[in-house]
Protein backbone atom coordinates (compact mmCIF):
# COMPACT_ATOMS: atom_id res chain seq x y z
CA UNK A 1 0.00 0.00 0.00
CA UNK A 2 2.69 1.90 0.60
CA UNK A 3 4.54 1.89 -3.08
CA UNK A 4 0.72 2.61 -4.22
CA UNK A 5 0.69 5.91 -2.09
CA UNK A 6 4.26 7.12 -3.42
CA UNK A 7 3.12 6.15 -6.70
CA UNK A 8 0.12 8.18 -6.63
CA UNK A 9 1.88 11.52 -5.09
CA UNK A 10 4.34 11.08 -8.19
CA UNK A 11 1.66 10.90 -10.59
CA UNK A 12 -1.18 12.81 -9.41
CA UNK A 13 -4.08 12.87 -12.20
CA UNK A 14 -3.89 8.82 -11.20
CA UNK A 15 -6.27 7.81 -8.34
CA UNK A 16 -5.21 5.86 -5.08
CA UNK A 17 -8.23 3.26 -5.60
CA UNK A 18 -7.53 2.13 -8.90
CA UNK A 19 -3.46 2.05 -8.13
CA UNK A 20 -4.61 -0.64 -5.32
CA UNK A 21 -7.00 -2.49 -7.32
CA UNK A 22 -4.19 -2.86 -10.48
CA UNK A 23 -1.76 -3.55 -6.91
CA UNK A 24 -3.63 -6.27 -5.60
CA UNK A 25 -4.25 -7.70 -9.15
CA UNK A 26 -0.55 -7.46 -9.94
CA UNK A 27 0.33 -9.39 -6.37
CA UNK A 28 -2.69 -12.40 -7.29
CA UNK A 29 -1.31 -12.92 -10.57
CA UNK A 30 2.34 -13.07 -9.12
CA UNK A 31 0.44 -15.80 -6.92
CA UNK A 32 -1.06 -17.59 -9.05
CA UNK A 33 2.53 -17.93 -11.29
CA UNK A 34 4.22 -19.19 -9.00
CA UNK A 35 1.50 -21.68 -7.92
CA UNK A 36 1.31 -22.44 -11.65
CA UNK A 37 5.12 -23.46 -12.01
CA UNK A 38 5.42 -25.29 -8.69
CA UNK A 39 2.40 -27.35 -10.32
CA UNK A 40 3.22 -27.53 -13.79
CA UNK A 41 5.35 -30.37 -14.94
CA UNK A 42 7.08 -28.06 -17.15
CA UNK A 43 7.68 -25.43 -13.90
CA UNK A 44 11.44 -26.64 -13.07
CA UNK A 45 13.81 -24.63 -15.42
CA UNK A 46 13.25 -21.44 -17.48
CA UNK A 47 12.15 -21.43 -21.06
CA UNK A 48 15.99 -21.70 -22.27
CA UNK A 49 16.24 -24.79 -20.02
CA UNK A 50 18.25 -24.38 -16.75
CA UNK A 51 16.58 -25.67 -14.06
CA UNK A 52 15.19 -23.47 -11.17
CA UNK A 53 16.65 -23.06 -7.50
CA UNK A 54 16.30 -26.78 -5.55
CA UNK A 55 15.16 -28.28 -8.96
CA UNK A 56 17.28 -30.95 -11.23
CA UNK A 57 15.12 -30.83 -14.41
CA UNK A 58 16.53 -31.00 -18.32
CA UNK A 59 12.92 -31.67 -20.07
CA UNK A 60 11.86 -34.95 -21.28
CA UNK A 61 14.10 -35.46 -24.33
CA UNK A 62 17.37 -34.97 -22.57
CA UNK A 63 19.25 -35.93 -19.26
CA UNK A 64 22.63 -34.05 -17.71
CA UNK A 65 25.65 -35.81 -19.42
CA UNK A 66 27.73 -36.92 -15.90
CA UNK A 67 31.04 -35.68 -17.44
CA UNK A 68 29.96 -32.34 -18.30
CA UNK A 69 27.09 -31.61 -16.32
CA UNK A 70 26.07 -30.25 -19.84
CA UNK A 71 22.61 -31.22 -21.35
CA UNK A 72 22.90 -34.35 -23.81
CA UNK A 73 20.32 -34.89 -25.94
CA UNK A 74 21.02 -38.09 -28.34
CA UNK A 75 22.83 -35.75 -31.02
CA UNK A 76 24.80 -33.29 -29.09
CA UNK A 77 25.19 -31.49 -25.82
CA UNK A 78 23.02 -28.45 -25.27
CA UNK A 79 24.06 -25.20 -22.45
CA UNK A 80 21.13 -23.64 -21.31
CA UNK A 81 23.19 -20.69 -20.06
CA UNK A 82 23.44 -19.58 -23.68
CA UNK A 83 20.23 -21.63 -25.39
CA UNK A 84 23.00 -22.69 -28.21
CA UNK A 85 24.09 -26.32 -28.73
CA UNK A 86 27.52 -26.84 -28.18
CA UNK A 87 28.23 -28.65 -31.67
CA UNK A 88 27.50 -28.38 -35.42
CA UNK A 89 24.87 -30.69 -37.12
CA UNK A 90 24.74 -31.06 -40.42
CA UNK A 91 20.84 -30.99 -41.02
CA UNK A 92 21.53 -27.31 -41.23
CA UNK A 93 17.83 -25.91 -40.56
CA UNK A 94 18.67 -22.22 -38.97
CA UNK A 95 21.04 -19.90 -40.38
CA UNK A 96 23.68 -21.04 -37.66
CA UNK A 97 24.37 -24.58 -36.88
CA UNK A 98 24.52 -23.84 -32.84
CA UNK A 99 21.17 -22.33 -32.93
CA UNK A 100 18.49 -24.20 -30.75
CA UNK A 101 15.04 -24.70 -31.64
CA UNK A 102 15.32 -21.56 -33.92
CA UNK A 103 15.61 -19.29 -30.84
CA UNK A 104 11.99 -20.00 -29.90
CA UNK A 105 12.78 -22.36 -27.03
CA UNK A 106 8.83 -21.67 -25.54
CA UNK A 107 7.25 -22.82 -28.33
CA UNK A 108 9.86 -25.12 -30.29
CA UNK A 109 11.17 -28.82 -29.74
CA UNK A 110 13.77 -30.44 -30.52
CA UNK A 111 13.54 -34.14 -29.41
CA UNK A 112 16.94 -35.23 -30.52
CA UNK A 113 19.53 -32.90 -31.10
CA UNK A 114 19.02 -32.67 -34.65
CA UNK A 115 16.01 -30.91 -36.19
CA UNK A 116 13.22 -29.42 -35.02
CA UNK A 117 9.53 -31.12 -36.27
CA UNK A 118 7.62 -28.95 -38.72
CA UNK A 119 4.17 -27.49 -39.68
CA UNK A 120 2.22 -30.11 -41.27
CA UNK A 121 -0.57 -28.79 -43.28
CA UNK A 122 -3.34 -31.13 -44.24
CA UNK A 123 -5.91 -30.64 -47.37
CA UNK A 124 -9.24 -31.41 -45.32
CA UNK A 125 -10.33 -32.03 -48.44
CA UNK A 126 -7.76 -34.50 -50.12
CA UNK A 127 -5.97 -35.30 -46.69
CA UNK A 128 -3.01 -34.37 -48.20
CA UNK A 129 -0.19 -32.80 -46.38
CA UNK A 130 3.10 -30.17 -47.24
CA UNK A 131 5.61 -30.10 -44.09
CA UNK A 132 7.03 -26.91 -43.41
CA UNK A 133 9.90 -26.66 -41.74
CA UNK A 134 9.50 -24.19 -39.18
CA UNK A 135 10.48 -26.01 -36.48
CA UNK A 136 6.67 -25.73 -34.19
CA UNK A 137 5.25 -29.24 -34.19
CA UNK A 138 1.80 -28.58 -34.83
CA UNK A 139 -0.66 -29.60 -37.57
CA UNK A 140 -3.20 -27.28 -39.24
CA UNK A 141 -6.32 -28.48 -41.07
CA UNK A 142 -6.85 -26.15 -44.16
CA UNK A 143 -9.31 -26.34 -47.09
CA UNK A 144 -7.92 -26.65 -50.75
CA UNK A 145 -7.49 -23.31 -52.17
CA UNK A 146 -4.85 -21.99 -48.93
CA UNK A 147 -3.55 -25.56 -49.03
CA UNK A 148 -2.43 -25.24 -52.78
CA UNK A 149 -1.50 -21.64 -52.46
CA UNK A 150 0.89 -23.07 -49.11
CA UNK A 151 1.94 -26.04 -51.42
CA UNK A 152 3.43 -24.16 -54.18
CA UNK A 153 5.09 -21.39 -52.37
CA UNK A 154 8.99 -22.02 -51.43
CA UNK A 155 9.35 -20.39 -47.79
CA UNK A 156 13.41 -20.99 -47.48
CA UNK A 157 15.20 -23.14 -44.95
CA UNK A 158 13.81 -21.27 -41.66
CA UNK A 159 10.18 -19.29 -42.39
CA UNK A 160 9.41 -18.54 -39.07
CA UNK A 161 11.66 -15.84 -38.51
CA UNK A 162 13.03 -15.05 -42.41
CA UNK A 163 10.11 -15.12 -44.61
CA UNK A 164 7.11 -11.96 -44.30
CA UNK A 165 5.14 -14.07 -46.98
CA UNK A 166 5.31 -17.61 -44.64
CA UNK A 167 4.38 -15.49 -41.28
CA UNK A 168 1.00 -14.06 -43.19
CA UNK A 169 0.00 -17.95 -44.55
CA UNK A 170 0.53 -18.80 -41.24
CA UNK A 171 -1.79 -16.19 -39.98
CA UNK A 172 -4.33 -17.01 -41.86
CA UNK A 173 -3.81 -20.82 -41.96
CA UNK A 174 -4.96 -20.65 -38.03
CA UNK A 175 -7.99 -18.63 -38.66
CA UNK A 176 -8.71 -21.04 -40.98
CA UNK A 177 -7.77 -24.67 -39.31
CA UNK A 178 -10.21 -23.09 -36.30
CA UNK A 179 -12.88 -23.07 -38.77
CA UNK A 180 -12.78 -26.92 -39.45
CA UNK A 181 -13.49 -27.34 -35.71
CA UNK A 182 -16.98 -25.93 -35.89
CA UNK A 183 -18.26 -25.28 -32.26
CA UNK A 184 -14.79 -25.79 -30.93
CA UNK A 185 -13.09 -23.33 -33.29
CA UNK A 186 -12.51 -20.73 -30.90
CA UNK A 187 -10.62 -23.11 -28.08
CA UNK A 188 -8.72 -24.29 -30.86
CA UNK A 189 -7.57 -20.94 -32.46
CA UNK A 190 -6.44 -20.18 -28.59
CA UNK A 191 -4.53 -23.04 -28.35
CA UNK A 192 -3.03 -22.17 -31.75
CA UNK A 193 -2.78 -18.43 -30.55
CA UNK A 194 -0.58 -19.36 -27.35
CA UNK A 195 1.57 -21.63 -29.58
CA UNK A 196 2.79 -19.47 -32.30
CA UNK A 197 2.67 -16.53 -30.37
CA UNK A 198 0.71 -13.21 -30.03
CA UNK A 199 3.41 -11.54 -31.92
CA UNK A 200 3.03 -13.04 -35.13
CA UNK A 201 -1.38 -12.21 -34.47
CA UNK A 202 -1.07 -8.88 -33.82
CA UNK A 203 1.92 -8.02 -36.32
CA UNK A 204 -0.43 -9.02 -39.26
CA UNK A 205 -3.63 -7.40 -38.01
CA UNK A 206 -1.52 -4.25 -37.67
CA UNK A 207 -1.15 -4.05 -41.66
CA UNK A 208 -4.98 -4.62 -42.05
CA UNK A 209 -7.08 -1.26 -43.22
CA UNK A 210 -10.30 -0.62 -42.32
CA UNK A 211 -12.81 1.30 -44.51
CA UNK A 212 -13.22 4.41 -42.68
CA UNK A 213 -14.94 6.01 -44.58
CA UNK A 214 -17.96 3.48 -44.18
CA UNK A 215 -18.49 3.82 -40.65
CA UNK A 216 -20.67 6.32 -39.25
CA UNK A 217 -19.16 9.73 -37.93
CA UNK A 218 -18.77 8.76 -34.08
CA UNK A 219 -17.01 5.52 -35.06
CA UNK A 220 -14.21 7.67 -36.78
CA UNK A 221 -13.59 9.76 -34.28
CA UNK A 222 -13.63 6.93 -31.86
CA UNK A 223 -10.80 4.98 -33.93
CA UNK A 224 -9.03 7.99 -34.49
CA UNK A 225 -8.69 8.24 -30.87
CA UNK A 226 -8.44 4.72 -29.24
CA UNK A 227 -6.03 2.34 -30.51
CA UNK A 228 -8.54 -0.08 -28.81
CA UNK A 229 -11.18 0.58 -31.36
CA UNK A 230 -9.23 0.99 -34.36
CA UNK A 231 -7.99 -2.32 -33.69
CA UNK A 232 -11.53 -3.75 -33.54
CA UNK A 233 -12.25 -1.86 -36.78
CA UNK A 234 -9.24 -4.17 -38.50
CA UNK A 235 -10.55 -7.01 -36.77
CA UNK A 236 -13.87 -6.21 -38.62
CA UNK A 237 -11.47 -6.43 -41.85
CA UNK A 238 -9.85 -10.33 -40.85
CA UNK A 239 -13.01 -11.04 -40.35
CA UNK A 240 -14.45 -10.50 -43.19
CA UNK A 241 -11.50 -10.57 -45.82
CA UNK A 242 -9.20 -13.23 -44.34
CA UNK A 243 -11.68 -15.76 -42.40
CA UNK A 244 -14.50 -15.61 -44.74
CA UNK A 245 -12.61 -14.69 -47.73
CA UNK A 246 -9.89 -17.84 -47.30
CA UNK A 247 -11.94 -20.07 -45.88
CA UNK A 248 -15.70 -19.70 -47.10
CA UNK A 249 -16.92 -20.40 -43.90
CA UNK A 250 -18.79 -18.04 -41.61
CA UNK A 251 -18.98 -19.04 -38.03
CA UNK A 252 -20.47 -15.65 -36.10
CA UNK A 253 -19.56 -17.20 -33.17
CA UNK A 254 -16.34 -17.64 -33.86
CA UNK A 255 -15.34 -14.11 -35.03
CA UNK A 256 -17.27 -12.34 -32.05
CA UNK A 257 -15.87 -14.65 -29.55
CA UNK A 258 -11.97 -14.15 -31.11
CA UNK A 259 -12.29 -10.94 -31.64
CA UNK A 260 -13.61 -10.19 -28.19
CA UNK A 261 -10.74 -12.29 -26.88
CA UNK A 262 -7.86 -10.62 -29.40
CA UNK A 263 -8.90 -6.94 -28.45
CA UNK A 264 -8.98 -8.05 -24.51
CA UNK A 265 -4.84 -9.53 -25.25
CA UNK A 266 -4.32 -6.65 -26.60
CA UNK A 267 -5.87 -3.58 -24.72
CA UNK A 268 -7.33 -5.23 -21.69
CA UNK A 269 -10.88 -7.24 -21.35
CA UNK A 270 -12.99 -4.39 -19.91
CA UNK A 271 -11.78 -1.97 -22.68
CA UNK A 272 -12.50 -4.54 -25.24
CA UNK A 273 -15.37 -5.76 -23.91
CA UNK A 274 -17.23 -2.83 -23.49
CA UNK A 275 -15.96 -1.71 -27.47
CA UNK A 276 -17.26 -5.29 -28.18
CA UNK A 277 -20.65 -4.51 -26.87
CA UNK A 278 -20.80 -0.50 -27.93
CA UNK A 279 -20.39 -1.78 -31.69
CA UNK A 280 -23.95 -3.73 -31.10
CA UNK A 281 -24.99 -0.51 -29.86
CA UNK A 282 -24.02 1.44 -32.79
CA UNK A 283 -25.92 -1.21 -34.44
CA UNK A 284 -29.26 -0.55 -33.38
CA UNK A 285 -28.64 3.19 -33.53
CA UNK A 286 -27.32 3.33 -37.16
CA UNK A 287 -28.52 0.33 -39.42
CA UNK A 288 -30.94 -0.78 -37.83
CA UNK A 289 -32.56 2.53 -36.87
CA UNK A 290 -32.00 3.62 -40.94
CA UNK A 291 -33.96 0.55 -41.99
CA UNK A 292 -36.18 0.32 -39.95
CA UNK A 293 -35.14 -2.87 -37.92
CA UNK A 294 -34.87 -1.87 -34.33
CA UNK A 295 -38.09 -3.78 -33.10
CA UNK A 296 -36.89 -6.67 -34.66
CA UNK A 297 -33.84 -6.45 -33.48
CA UNK A 298 -34.66 -6.01 -29.78
CA UNK A 299 -36.83 -9.19 -30.29
CA UNK A 300 -34.75 -11.23 -31.93
CA UNK A 301 -36.64 -11.35 -34.99
CA UNK A 302 -33.11 -11.73 -37.16
CA UNK A 303 -32.38 -10.36 -40.26
CA UNK A 304 -30.99 -7.64 -38.23
CA UNK A 305 -27.54 -5.45 -37.63
CA UNK A 306 -27.94 -6.08 -34.16
CA UNK A 307 -28.26 -9.58 -32.40
CA UNK A 308 -28.56 -10.95 -29.46
CA UNK A 309 -26.30 -13.88 -29.84
CA UNK A 310 -23.61 -11.57 -30.76
CA UNK A 311 -24.12 -9.52 -27.03
CA UNK A 312 -23.63 -13.04 -26.04
CA UNK A 313 -20.85 -14.12 -27.63
CA UNK A 314 -18.74 -10.59 -27.05
CA UNK A 315 -19.20 -12.04 -23.06
CA UNK A 316 -17.90 -15.13 -23.97
CA UNK A 317 -14.92 -13.64 -25.86
CA UNK A 318 -14.00 -11.39 -22.56
CA UNK A 319 -14.38 -14.97 -20.15
CA UNK A 320 -11.84 -16.36 -22.80
CA UNK A 321 -9.39 -13.72 -22.34
CA UNK A 322 -9.70 -13.72 -18.17
CA UNK A 323 -9.12 -17.03 -18.54
CA UNK A 324 -6.50 -17.11 -20.13
CA UNK A 325 -4.73 -14.41 -18.86
CA UNK A 326 -4.72 -16.12 -15.44
CA UNK A 327 -4.35 -19.88 -16.35
CA UNK A 328 -2.00 -19.67 -19.56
Amino acid sequence: MDKAIAHVERNPHLDLADVLKADVKMETQRFITQERLKKQSFGGYNPGGIAMPGRNVVGEYAETDPETRKVAFELRLYDPRINRWLTTYPAGQFHSSYMSMGNNWVSRVDPDGGYSPPTDFVNVDTKETVHVNDGIDQTLYVNDGLFQEIKSTNFGPDPRWFSPSYQNILFRAVGNDALQFGEYASQRFIQNFDLYGEGLFYSQIDKLTPNYAGYPGPVQTAANNSDAVNFGLKLVVWRQSTLRGDSGITNNEFEHQIGTFLNGQSHGTNLSHAISQLNEVQNIVFADRRNGNIGNALLARGGTAFEWKDVYNNWVGQVLSIHYTLFR
